[in-house]
């Protein structure tokens, strides 16, 4: 038994050390049980004892969304949700100078966008009204509340698109206290973050006038199908040292898989999971961990724990543990037979995984040379899993995906786009400013994630990070000063 016992005293130093610098945007549910959340949330706590919002959180409100946009013959509706925060503008004019379109992405939302603190700093700027819209089949905005195959074909990009669309043309009349007040409605800026700063970019590039300008912040542009450059952007991100010890970490993993499969699953709470459900699980912690700007934590106390000689398999779990919470390894996130089933607690999963099945892609493979996570997880594999999931063979349209919007090169205009270093969705971006109306900044800095531009400035950042930040503000300058002409 002591060969899997890790001591967690010097895990919990590392993670104070490192919750110092850092801070999160938004997790995704399953990881909302450990250190890393109660450190975001800390930081929200931070944020609003500053004063960033002056105002109680606003109350969600519903639209009555189209079901199908694109058939005329069909009136069906669904109520999506929404909010509304004026704390950028009220006080300052009878009616807002701009308003903010805020995409979520594929979760629940959390609501008005005080953790997006940048984007509450530009709301003050601007003086902008902030619309928050959750996105179709994800929290309390399902359509006919049906997650079935037959339900999911209302899942698609464009029907996301017209989603904003349709609320963004109705919304300036009936704001409440101003809305029927202006015969001008101000004009919108978008903005989203990851899978929705893909919607930004692609918002702005099929509906060009509706919005001035957008903002994609680590958006996935580009559909890639087979998408082990993520694994490998990970392996770029940490140290040799801390590749070579989160390697034969993975080789331990596996070597236990194969001899006693409910020994090693057990430590991390997923003795139900298949082994490829596992494995996708192993990996997806090490590299959530880089995405989240925490990889100073994970590199750290692998290293130790390496020193030291215990099981880098157990060692592994108890990081997992503590960081992303017990539930983590065992959620239904990644337990293909619990997606399979349509429970209602693993709609949001489901759904995204409706997304990457059917059009986005993005399996994350394991590379030929020097892979991190598990070689078993082959596009072979992963594609079985939306096989199970769903129950028929699927193959992601990513070749359309990219045809209709561009891939690596969009074709949006007045779009800016912000990757970091440490992000390994950056290989599903752009990498350079692909027009003078579509700038690119990438921001290079240790422990600079995904959506690191989003989170609220702080003295301690990098200055790298706030150079970016004022550079970026002062390309929305010269947008929204000309849009005013």
């Amino acid at each position: 038994c002591n060969h899997f016992f890790v001591p967690m005293a010097f895990f919990w130093l590392l993670l104070l050390h490192v919750g110092l610098v850092t801070c999160l945007v938004e997790l995704p549910p399953h990881a909302r049980g450990g250190a890393a959340f109660r450190l975001f949330s800390r930081e929200n706590l931070v944020t609003n004892m500053r004063g960033l919002s002056t105002k109680s959180a606003p109350e969600p409100q519903f639209f009555d969304q189209k079901v199908d946009h694109f058939d005329e013959s069909s009136s069906a509706t669904f109520k999506q949700r929404y909010w509304v925060s004026d704390a950028g503008w009220a006080g300052t004019a009878t009616t807002p100078t701009y308003l903010f379109l805020y995409m979520c992405g594929e979760a629940t939302c959390p609501g008005s966008p005080h953790v997006n603190t940048t984007v509450m700093a530009l709301a003050r700027r601007y003086h902008a009204a902030v619309l928050t819209l959750e996105h179709r089949f994800y929290g309390n905005s399902i359509p006919n509340n049906d997650t079935s195959v037959k339900g999911l074909r209302y899942l698609s990009v464009q029907q996301s698109l017209a989603d904003n669309a349709a609320v963004m043309q109705w919304y300036p009349s009936h704001a409440q206290g101003w809305g029927s007040t202006t015969s001008a409605p101000p004009p919108w800026v978008v903005f989203g973050g990851s899978y929705s700063g893909a919607l930004a970019a692609w918002f702005k590039e099929t509906y060009p006038n509706l919005a001035v300008a957008a903002y994609s912040s680590s958006g996935v542009v580009n559909s890639i199908l087979d998408f082990s450059q993520f694994d490998s952007r990970v392996g770029k991100a940490v140290s040799q040292s801390c590749a070579e010890v989160l390697h034969r970490t993975t080789l331990e993993i596996e070597t236990l898989l194969d001899q006693s499969p409910q020994t090693v699953k057990g430590l991390f709470g997923a003795s139900h999971l298949r082994d490829i459900d596992f494995l996708f699980m192993v990996a997806d912690s090490a590299a959530m961990t880089v995405q989240y700007s925490q990889k100073s934590a994970l590199c750290n106390f692998m290293m130790n724990a390496s020193a030291s000689g215990v099981s880098l398999a157990a060692a592994f779990a108890n990081f997992t543990s503590t960081h992303w919470g017990p539930s983590f390894g065992g959620s239904c996130a990644y337990d293909t037979q619990c997606l399979a089933a349509n429970q209602p607690n693993a709609w949001d999963a489901r759904s995204w995984y409706w997304q990457v099945c059917t059009e986005l892609g993005w399996m994350q493979t394991a590379p030929r040379h020097h892979p991190l996570r598990s070689p078993r997880l082959t596009l072979g594999a992963l594609l079985k899993q939306c096989a199970q999931i769903f129950g028929r063979p699927m193959l992601p349209v990513t070749v359309l995906t990219n045809f209709e919007f561009g891939g690596a090169r969009p074709r949006a205009h007045r779009c800016l786009y912000v990757d970091a270093s440490d992000d390994p969705w950056q290989e599903a971006s752009v990498d350079h400013s692909v027009t003078p109306s579509q700038p690119y900044f990438y921001i290079h800095c240790e422990d600079c994630g995904h959506c690191i531009d989003l989170r609220e400035p702080k003295p301690t950042d990098p200055p790298q990070l706030t150079a970016a930040r004022q550079a970026i503000q002062n390309k929305l300058d010269e947008w929204l000063l000309s849009a005013e002409k």
